[in-house]
């Protein structure tokens, strides 16, 4: 429980706001900013629909409505959430897996049917809101415009390009430290393994079989 409340503090901090949406006048943090963002704070994560009979959604006489869970490590700790979210229209109004009547304003109308797009779009809401479970972007989910906290931090993503050209980085070093353990000159080896360090694709496919095979 300690290392699970250390994570919600962490994560209640984080400033959201650029990856914020809004529809209908609510604000909602985008459901694949908010796995990216997490991935930068917990050691791994986990998640997953949790099925009813082989379907995404449970029925029930009041509407459809999904459960989803999030799993993360946090400090060797593994942590769990999970939440569960009705399936709406465009009014807000339960949505049903067959037809029938339903009353609304004391008028008898035909019940809206859920297909599987509002299936998947519940889905993702519903996992955007079990993170916030864990603290991140709760404040949204609370009114607030921003986290109530002290120790409020800007979010942190790490792109694609920007963890592809740090792993190439740390390939480099470790090579050259490597060659130098062995006390061998990169130019000189380079060379005698015909490899242009101009052609940077070769160059550290090379030097990630040097790694794993050893200076030869």
């Amino acid at each position: 429980m300690e290392k699970q409340a250390k994570l919600f503090k962490l994560l209640n901090g984080v400033n959201v706001n650029k990856y914020v949406d809004k529809k209908q006048s609510l604000s909602y943090l985008k459901w694949m900013e908010g796995f990216r963002i997490l991935h930068n704070y917990v050691e791994a994560v986990e998640y997953r629909v949790i099925d009813s009979e082989g379907y995404q959604y449970f029925d029930s006489p009041l509407g459809i409505y999904v459960k989803t869970e999030v799993s993360v490590w946090f400090e060797g700790e593994k942590i769990t959430k999970s939440f569960t979210l009705p399936v709406l229209d465009f009014s807000n109004n339960p949505m049903y897996s067959t037809e029938g009547k339903v009353i609304r304003f004391k008028k008898e109308i035909d019940r809206p049917i859920a297909n599987m797009f509002d299936i998947n779009s519940t889905i993702q809401r519903c996992y955007i809101k079990t993170i916030a479970m864990l603290g991140l972007g709760s404040y949204i989910y609370s009114g607030f415009e921003q986290p109530e906290t002290e120790n409020m931090i800007d979010a942190k993503v790490i792109d694609g390009k920007q963890q592809e050209q740090e792993r190439k980085n740390k390939i480099w070093a470790d090579f050259n430290s490597l060659l130098k353990k062995n006390k061998i000159e990169i130019e000189e080896y380079l060379t005698k393994n015909k490899i242009d360090k101009k052609n940077k694709t070769e160059l550290m496919i090379f030097c990630e079989k040097t790694l794993k095979n050893g200076v030869k």
